[in-house]
């Protein structure tokens, strides 16, 4: 390794335990006015649908979408994954609008609870 490398190491591990230290105190810290699994799992009911989409489709997006569906577009002229995407997007919304507001509404905790 070069002294380059060395230094970038260092930087790199710097970056990542900052992240990490403010990433367990933002928790820790919001963790405390937390007094009951409704507020913890379910944000004290308090998040609007629009939100909890969003989170949603955060949580299922990877890297590879950002960068492998322009890639492929441009490379084959195929654009039937940004099709297949957007289509997702648009079917979140409308499922989200459709199943998070009775949701909240039956104030049940999971799913399950609520096809029941």
């Amino acid at each position: 390794m070069t002294a380059v490398m060395d230094g970038r190491l260092v930087i790199d591990c710097a970056v990542l335990l900052l992240y990490f230290v403010i990433i367990i105190s933002i928790g820790l810290y919001m963790g405390r006015k937390e007094e009951n699994l409704k507020d913890f799992a379910l944000g004290g009911r308090a998040i609007p649908w629009w939100a909890v989409l969003g989170s949603l489709i955060a949580a299922e997006t990877t890297a590879a979408t950002f960068f492998g569906t322009p890639g492929e577009g441009f490379t084959f002229r195929n654009y039937t994954y940004l099709q297949l995407a957007i289509g997702t997007i648009l079917a979140r919304i409308l499922v989200s609008y459709i199943f998070i507001k009775p949701y909240y509404d039956y104030k049940v905790y999971s799913i399950y609870e609520y096809l029941t």
